[in-house]
């Protein structure tokens, strides 16, 4: 992964962790782009229409975007636009990250240099005695972590399903409102809805997109919970931390609006 200072970047991810205390910062999706671009050709200009073409990709927007990136990354690695240390403005035409500013971090590996006296039979045995411990310690942390990530799984649908309940609890008092029911549910896609003709337009216009995410590799599982003031959607990703997100939605927002927000959010978190 590309250095910058203190902060290793992430190649798949939209975060940063800091080698000196291993704490991990999300940054945002278009920044990581924009930051991977100027790492991979640091020392050369990129223009902004590259930067804007690669880091908004299929998307049409102004440089002010860009701008607030290339602020975002300069507040990062402790930089500003008037000193300029690392990340150069050339006028009019782009920005440049300056070579000296990156390195690559790989794994180290020890060189043992050659020595008669030594027992060629004995290293190669301590290098798979050494190995095997390796390999049984990463699969005990997988393992682990895989446990995590179905203790964190089960608890953001409990929060994705009980949240719009305590939410709008004194509207249903005073309302009638009716509570969630499970309109749709397969391996891939689960649908809570206030309303089953919502619920069934939701699971009508989300199967493809779900079903396109899981072919590429890029999700597990989608629950979305619906009312008429709130959607929370749980996204669960692959060997990946499952992300919650809670929207308070206008009582005038129709039913496609709700699945272009659903599907704008797996773009930006499924990718």
């Amino acid at each position: 992964m590309y250095k910058i200072k203190h902060w290793l970047i992430d190649l798949e991810h939209p975060l940063v962790i800091d080698s000196l205390t291993n704490e991990e910062r999300r940054i945002g999706y278009h920044d990581h782009l924009v930051i991977l671009m100027l790492c991979r050709e640091a020392g050369r200009i990129l223009t902004k229409e590259d930067l804007l073409k690669g880091a908004w990709p299929g998307k049409h927007v102004s440089e002010g975007s860009l701008t607030q990136s290339i602020s975002a990354i300069r507040n990062l690695i402790e930089d500003n636009g008037k000193e300029q240390k690392h990340l150069k403005t050339v006028a009019k035409v782009g920005y440049k990250l300056e070579s000296e500013a990156v390195s690559w971090q790989s794994p180290s590996v020890d060189v043992v240099e050659h020595d008669p006296e030594v027992n060629i039979t004995s290293v190669e045995e301590s290098c798979d005695d050494v190995l095997n411990t390796n390999i049984s310690q990463d699969v005990r942390r997988k393992r682990n972590r895989n446990h995590l990530y179905i203790a964190i799984g089960c608890l953001s649908l409990i929060i994705a399903v009980c949240f719009p309940f305590l939410l709008t609890e004194k509207h249903a008092r005073s309302t009638g409102w009716h509570p969630f029911t499970k309109i749709f549910s397969a391996a891939s896609l689960t649908i809570y809805c206030d309303n089953k003709k919502n619920g069934e337009w939701l699971s009508a216009n989300l199967r493809d997109i779900v079903d396109e995410k899981i072919a590429s590799g890029k999700l597990k599982r989608l629950i979305i919970a619906s009312s008429k003031d709130t959607l929370s959607i749980v996204i669960i990703r692959p060997s990946s931390d499952p992300i919650n997100l809670v929207v308070l939605l206008q009582s005038s927002l129709k039913t496609d609006q709700v699945v272009k927000i659903i599907k704008k959010e797996l773009n930006n978190y499924a990718y």
